[in-house]
């Protein structure tokens, strides 16, 4: 019978240890080569913002005139209608898909639409 010897402990615990390792720097190299370095930031936008608030700004905010949507009602904005073309020259397949596929503004006006 052959005599089979058993490979020591410390070899296997080595052996592991080394393709772990491996494996460990393979990633790291891997990870610094497809990460994005970070973007730069101009200092203007780095710097702390004053946290005092400026009185005359908030006065003029208040001065303002505010308008609600009552007071203004519904707004329709009429666009002229697409005109039909000549029924002596047949329209090509091409030209019919175009138009079609296409949206034309006064359908948004037909339906209604308000702007606010």
């Amino acid at each position: 019978m052959k005599n089979k010897r058993k490979i020591p402990a410390i070899v296997k615990s080595s052996f592991f240890t080394m393709v772990t390792v491996i494996v460990w720097i393979t990633f790291e190299v891997v990870k610094i080569f497809m990460t994005k370095p970070p973007p730069s930031v101009s200092a203007e936008i780095l710097s702390p913002i004053d946290p005092a608030l400026d009185e005359t700004t908030l006065n003029k905010l208040q001065q303002r005139v505010y308008i609600s949507e009552n007071e203004i009602g519904n707004i329709k904005i009429a666009t002229a209608t697409a005109q039909p073309t000549s029924t002596n020259q047949p329209a090509s397949a091409s030209a019919s898909v175009a138009q079609s596929a296409t949206a034309s503004p006064s359908a948004v006006a037909t339906t209604g639409a308000t702007l606010r």
